[in-house]
């Protein structure tokens, strides 16, 4: 029999790990039990384990519920059934002690749709069988209905291996030899129960929720004939023929999931995902721009996307998605970035995830192609996220629906800032909350009646911005000792970021009479517009992640020959001879961090970190056009990176390594970007974070240099290329020698906010409607890739 594993997420009575204790899964929302990603079925393909409502409010469990569905045809074999990884110990380990006599049974409520044999399995954290229960004809008696089904572990094996048990297993139709199962037979499983000792804990549930609770952001209005619109609420769609085509992908398909409940707006949802399309009424595409994508996701990590094309020459070419995991991430995609493809008659698109974590589960929204240009967001068009419950005396509220607010004497005192206050702007015009908006912004105050907060832990603020680059927070203190003491504030540019900040990080600060709080953005872009929300201090611990338990994305398949890698379980490394040379840096090197336990992957931590080296055996890396990186932290706000030459001419130059707090980061860096570096005996490489938070941790994973798949640019002297003015306001000339087939324009996040086919040695480049900031330019001449900086005032 093949090796079968199955998840099951213990809810313990905390009796000590000397004690019995009931394990009880119950399927419910914020467990792991309670996610359908985390359920496998085994011999059983394609149908995929699904968590739902409890269908069948009757018999022993008639309560609203959530439960486990499982559905089994006639080409399965007769031990179909479903399970967890054992590997993972998702729910932990435990312990049978047959002397105990509340151990000696354990009990499910099934509801079937046939009558039949169910079967019980538990195994080892090495996978070793323990027991297995498929003789006691234990099964349902009467179909649809809710019945409770008792096995006895008493005359189980004593020779077995009771003491580290990390598994169990439910078959749920166990007749040997049977040739004759309908198709269709459901099994819906709830409230597994047993008692045993308690080993190891189980993991924590996952920090990010396990399905969006908001809508997607409201797409831009445009004219009817500028959008092709496949699937979205916003737009009149083509005819959708099939949304689960059978391509012999895994995962379910929910093409009406309403993220709120309220019926106002529903999402695609793929659950239990590795790859999945959508086939509609072909159409002709060739006169659009754009592909605008909304996708949210707690666990995916790698997700490329592709539209299909029936028509003539090429047919597809699947292009990357960027996440933020827990959030809605807004994507546009420019439809020159599908190589080579053709647009006549689109009539299928793929969503592939089989590069990350697989399966996993996604949720899509406004996947439509237009004409023009990406609408930049320049204001929030969602709620912040719901704050979570929490007793009256545990919370200190200044601003927040959530929670009953401290009296605010002032939304804008005279302090001598710029710009306005609005205190009751709605983001989503539906009059369900309101958020402080600060226009034309460089510092603000708020004044309150003076409490006393010293018995608060944190403080928490949600923040959305579209141009702001550095913002600091504190509360002002009007009693005894030190009164204020500015914080940074992580961004997340173009969505909500969600921050707790420890009331320790407000150094020397004192809390008896908390009587107003600053927000300050003159070390960025100054002015901007930020949005404010959900500012209260609260007692307890917060629940943000403080180290990676997911592996980095994995790298794409690349020729050894394009590749030199420093650190990567993806590509053969070169020989690293330190880890951690003496430069005088604070901190400590683990070189085999595993941040899922699992043993398949390993990561560089730098924790107590200031900058950090690596030493390794020289290389000529003068042939590569890109650097890679990805990088983790829950604290690090400013990291810059430099390889480090040992040969001829300049030897380091530091650049900037863009943060998302809270998630893996995957940047790509220009060799053309480390100014007046050399490239012949690449010998070391530098993280350096003393810009920012220090000291902080980072985990690191990854690193390797690469050639691109065409030709490059490395220096635009070799293409007689100029750009300018520089900075500029509202165009930029972008000239060459020799023709410019095309152009595109990336923001810092490496989003894709403008493409322009050129055709000519010069070109005037509207940028009047982009934000502040720094942008990086791509261009292609005679078939070779090169690229440029621009600062937009």
């Amino acid at each position: 029999m093949k090796k079968i594993t199955f998840l099951l997420f213990l809810l313990c009575v905390s009796l000590g790990y000397a004690q019995q204790q009931e394990y009880h899964l119950d399927f419910e929302d914020g467990t792991p039990s309670g996610v359908a990603a985390n359920w496998f079925t085994f011999d059983n393909s394609p149908a995929p384990a699904e968590v739902i409502d409890n269908p069948d409010l009757d018999g022993v469990n008639s309560t609203a519920s959530k439960v486990l569905k499982v559905v089994v045809g006639s080409g399965n074999a007769f031990y179909a059934g479903v399970n967890n990884k054992w590997e993972d110990s998702k729910f932990g380990t435990w312990k049978i002690d047959l002397g105990v006599a509340s151990n000696s049974t354990l009990t499910m409520d099934v509801n079937k749709n046939y009558v039949g044999t169910v079967g019980i399995k538990m195994s080892t954290n090495t996978g070793g069988t323990t027991f297995q229960i498929t003789d006691q004809n234990v099964g349902n008696t009467v179909v649809d209905e809710w019945q409770t089904l008792t096995f006895d572990l008493s005359g189980i094996n004593p020779n077995g291996d009771l003491t580290n048990i990390s598994q169990m297993v439910v078959f749920v139709d166990w007749t040997e030899g049977m040739a004759d199962r309908a198709d269709g037979n459901t099994i819906l499983i709830d409230n597994i129960k047993f008692n045993a000792e308690k080993l190891t804990d189980a993991p924590a549930p996952s920090v990010a929720g396990s399905a969006p609770t908001t809508d997607a952001p409201t797409p831009p209005a445009r004219a009817a004939g500028d959008v092709l619109s496949i699937y979205s609420d916003a737009y009149t769609n083509v005819n959708v023929t099939n949304f689960n085509p059978g391509w012999g992908q895994s995962g379910a398909v929910d093409a009406a999931f309403d993220p709120t409940g309220n019926g106002t707006n529903t999402v695609l949802k793929y659950s239990n995902f590795n790859y999945q399309g959508t086939e509609f009424d072909a159409t002709d595409a060739s006169g659009m721009d754009f592909v605008h994508i909304d996708i949210w996701t707690a666990d995916a990590t790698d997700i490329k996307f592709s539209p299909i094309n029936n028509g003539t020459g090429a047919g597809e070419f699947l292009v990357n998605v960027p996440l933020i995991t827990g959030s809605w991430s807004s994507v546009d995609i420019a439809i020159a970035d599908f190589t080579g493809m053709t647009w006549d008659s689109l009539f299928q698109m793929k969503f592939d995830g089989q590069g990350g974590v697989n399966p996993s589960t996604i949720y899509i929204d406004n996947v439509y192609f237009y004409k023009g240009s990406p609408a930049v967001a320049t204001a929030p068009t969602t709620d912040a996220p719901t704050p979570p419950t929490r007793a009256a005396g545990d919370v200190l509220s200044i601003y927040s629906d959530a929670y009953t607010n401290v009296n605010v004497t002032n939304f804008n005192p005279g302090w001598g800032q710029s710009g306005a206050v609005d205190a009751a702007y709605d983001p989503t015009g539906n009059g369900t909350n309101t958020v402080l908006k600060y226009s034309n912004f460089n510092y603000q105050g708020t004044e309150f009646d003076a409490t006393d907060a010293s018995g608060m832990d944190f403080v928490h603020i949600d923040i959305w911005t579209a141009d702001a680059t550095d913002i600091k927070f504190s509360p002002i203190n009007n009693g005894t000792g030190a009164g204020e003491f500015l914080v940074n504030v992580p961004l997340v540019t173009g969505s909500w970021s969600s921050v707790d900040i420890a009331i320790a990080d407000f150094t020397g600060m004192t809390w008896d009479s908390l009587f107003q709080m600053k927000f300050d953005g003159q070390g960025g872009v100054n002015p901007s517009t930020i949005y404010i929300d959900n500012v209260y201090f609260y007692k307890g611990t917060t629940t943000v992640a403080t180290a990676p338990t997911t592996d980095a994305p994995t790298p794409p398949t690349r020729a050894a020959g394009d590749v030199l890698s420093i650190y990567s379980d993806a590509y053969t490394n070169v020989n690293i001879t330190n880890f951690n040379p003496g430069w005088g840096q604070s901190g400590a090197v683990d070189a085999a961090y595993d941040p899922t336990g699992n043993g398949t992957n390993t990561v560089l931590k730098y924790s107590n970190f200031n900058y950090q080296g690596t030493e390794f055996d020289a290389t000529d890396a003068s042939g590569m056009d890109f650097v890679h990186i990805d990088i983790w932290t829950a604290d690090a706000t400013d990291i810059k990176f430099s390889p480090i030459n040992n040969g001829t001419g300049a030897g380091e130059f530091l650049v900037n390594v863009p943060l998302v707090t809270g998630s893996w980061s995957s940047v790509d860096i220009a060799i053309a970007d480390f100014t007046g570096m050399t490239w012949d005996s690449l010998f070391q490489m530098k993280f350096d974070g003393q810009g920012g938070v220090n000291p902080s941790t980072i985990y690191v994973d990854n690193v390797y240099f690469y050639k691109s798949n065409t030709a490059s640019i490395k220096d635009n002297t070799l293409a007689n290329l100029s750009l300018y003015p520089n900075p500029a306001t509202n165009f930029v000339t972008i000239s060459a020698d020799n023709t410019i087939d095309k152009v595109s324009v990336y923001n810092i996040l490496g989003k894709t906010v403008k493409t322009i086919s050129v055709n000519d040695t010069s070109k005037n480049i509207d940028i009047s409607d982009l934000n502040s900031g720094i942008y990086l330019i791509k261009f292609t001449v005679n078939n070779a890739v090169g690229t440029a900086k621009f600062i937009k005032r």
